[in-house]
């Protein structure tokens, strides 16, 4: 099984790196070096958002300890398959209704973003979903990022 990274950088506008990593693989340190430092490009100073799921928290991890001895002000962001089941089993709906409007401002402080697989089982969503489409309560989802 392979899991796909997401790097975006501030400034390089509609670029996105991809890195395939393998999940046999053990040694995060070096994948994440090479993420950092190639991929990202992260400087001292630079805002770094690293997000995904709890199933990758161990790589999560190293590359937030890479972006710091990078000279990065990192921030983790951690999801999970319980977490993406109640937003649309359980949160009613029109609170999923209200804008992240919050999150748009904050993206324009962020220099590099990393993003990892939120969601362990992606079957969770097929389950829940109609195959007609998305249900209404998904409407924020499609608007506001992915990580």
């Amino acid at each position: 099984m392979e899991s796909c990274i997401s790097v975006l950088r501030s400034g390089d506008p509609g670029v996105l790196t991809r890195e395939v990593a393998s999940a046999q693989e053990k040694n995060y340190g070096d994948l994440a070096a090479r993420i950092v430092k190639t991929s990202a490009g992260v400087k001292p100073g630079d805002v770094v958002v690293v997000a995904g799921g709890k199933h990758n928290l161990a790589v999560m991890e190293e590359m937030a300890i890479q972006a710091m001895k990078a000279g990065g002000l990192v921030t983790m962001m951690i999801d999970s398959d319980r977490l993406e089941r109640a937003l649309f089993t359980e949160v009613p709906e029109n609170y999923l209704e209200q804008p992240p409007t919050y999150f748009a401002e904050w993206l324009k402080h962020m220099n590099v973003f990393i993003g990892l697989a939120g969601v362990e089982d992606p079957r969770l969503f097929s389950v829940m979903c109609p195959r007609t489409g998305w249900p209404k309560r998904t409407r924020r989802a499609r608007s506001s990022p992915t990580t």
